[in-house]
């Protein structure tokens, strides 16, 4: 769960865009069992839901899409599902101190908004929210409509309206999930061989498993690429906390390379799913913490160890 939900549509990932080749020293590859290792599913992540109710407000558009402002009781509900089961209530200053520290601000949250007394063809709406500021109880958003949405915002999303410039009486915010209690972050390597010129190679996450480290910030400990025998001929790289790592070569060729994320998982979890997208006729594995690295598998998820 993404607390309700991870965006589908259009959420924050930290993209580099090279100029030309992005390379460090060649890094050696361990070897690799012949297939995926099977096992039982990873423990999710779990996130919590923050919920505000609000007397009335008004959606207004504004650059990039809407301004969402609220006039509230001043209160943030905040509760998690299983297994943590947390419940509590924050003050709305606290909730926008804690916005980056929840992973907003590098992945930002959708949210429903419900219009309970609104007509039918206006009283759901699925936006991804940023920039929250707030006014004694008022809090404002900068808002753009989320076209679709996860399982965790299903019931809404089902009932969801195109969004308009309005105002409104009583309504409640759904606020998608934040990590509850700490992650522990171990560095993940997938390595490449035999990569085709001008091919995308990922890897993603499996049902809230893991978190990748994304953010400009976080990239001198997050992130390092390498190649086997000279540059990398990347195109585009990208990081994204629950799509995964995402990487686009360009035309000149490279017998191998390799790259190393910080990737957060749940305290006590000892092992990690993923889905990989990898190009006919090259070899990709994965390991954590120097584990032994697993096959990854093209389009099936691939379960390994956690440290």
């Amino acid at each position: 769960m993404r607390g309700p939900a991870e965006a589908v549509s259009g959420r924050s990932t930290w993209r580099v865009i090279a100029c030309g080749a992005v390379a460090s020293a060649a890094l050696g590859f361990a070897g690799a069992p012949d297939g995926a290792k099977a096992a039982s599913p990873a423990p999710a992540v779990t996130e919590a839901l923050f919920s505000m109710n609000a007397s009335d407000g008004r959606l207004v558009r504004a650059p990039g899409g809407y301004r969402l402002v609220l006039n509230t009781r001043g209160r943030v509900a905040k509760f998690s599902d299983r297994p943590a089961r947390k419940a509590g209530l924050l003050t709305l200053s606290r909730f926008t101190r804690n916005w980056a520290r929840n992973g907003f601000r590098a992945d930002p949250p959708n949210a429903a908004l419900v219009i309970p007394g609104a007509s039918a063809a206006r009283d759901a709406f699925i936006l991804e929210l940023r920039r929250p500021r707030i006014n004694g109880r008022r809090i404002v958003f900068n808002a753009r409509p989320v076209g679709a949405t996860t399982p965790g915002l299903s019931d809404f999303g089902r009932r969801a309206d195109r969004p308009r410039p309005m105002r409104f009486g009583p309504a409640s915010l759904f606020v998608d999930g934040a990590p509850v209690g700490q992650l522990r972050y171990v560095p993940l390597t997938l390595s490449v061989e035999n990569p085709p010129p001008n091919s995308t190679i990922s890897l993603s996450p499996v049902s809230g498993s893991a978190v990748f480290a994304s953010g400009p910030s976080q990239a001198s400990n997050a992130l390092f690429l390498s190649g086997a025998g000279g540059p990398v001929p990347i195109t585009a790289l990208s990081v994204n906390p629950r799509r995964g790592l995402e990487i686009q070569l360009g035309p000149t060729s490279v017998p191998s390379f390799q790259v190393r994320v910080m990737v957060g998982l749940p305290q006590g979890a000892p092992l990690a799913t993923f889905t990989g997208n990898v190009p006919p006729g090259a070899l990709a594995t994965v390991g954590l913490s120097g584990l032994n690295p697993i096959v990854v598998p093209d389009g099936a998820p691939v379960t390994i160890d956690a440290p």
